[in-house]
């Protein structure tokens, strides 16, 4: 089940916006639930800082800062997604780069041939490696 509190104005095919949910949706909203903040655990790497931001049964998140040249290789059982913090992220393999502006994305398969990556600051999001839990 989905309730909208907001859908951006978007529109259907026919021009017409799709109905909202306020009052099914905070029906449904548990206000006293508390999460904790992530804490990022630093990482070993001699190219970059890296540090580990998220590391669930489901997905993992790393942030990377400061990249000069660092090596990269792309995990062969699953593919993962960069995500450039700043502008003039940059992949380089055989010779050929590609120039990020903050906010794009790269999908990168888990076939990607190893590259370097060179860059101020990104996100790397990967699949969890880990079956979630049995209740």
């Amino acid at each position: 089940v989905t309730y909208r509190f907001y859908d951006w104005n978007r529109a259907n095919a026919h021009g017409n916006k799709r109905p909202l949910h306020i009052r099914q949706a905070l029906d449904v909203t548990r206000f006293d639930l508390q999460l904790d903040a992530a804490r990022p655990v630093p990482l070993d790497d001699a190219t970059c800082r890296r540090e580990q931001v998220l590391d669930t049964p489901y997905f993992s998140l790393q942030r990377l800062c400061d990249c000069k040249d660092t090596p990269f290789s792309a995990n062969a059982l699953h593919f993962s997604v960069l995500t450039a913090l700043s502008e003039g992220c940059i992949a380089v393999e055989n010779g050929e780069a590609l120039f990020m502006k903050a906010g794009q994305s790269v999908f990168i398969p888990a076939n990607c041939p190893s590259f370097r990556l060179t860059c101020v600051s990104c996100l790397l999001a990967a699949p969890g490696n880990k079956a979630p839990a049995k209740s």
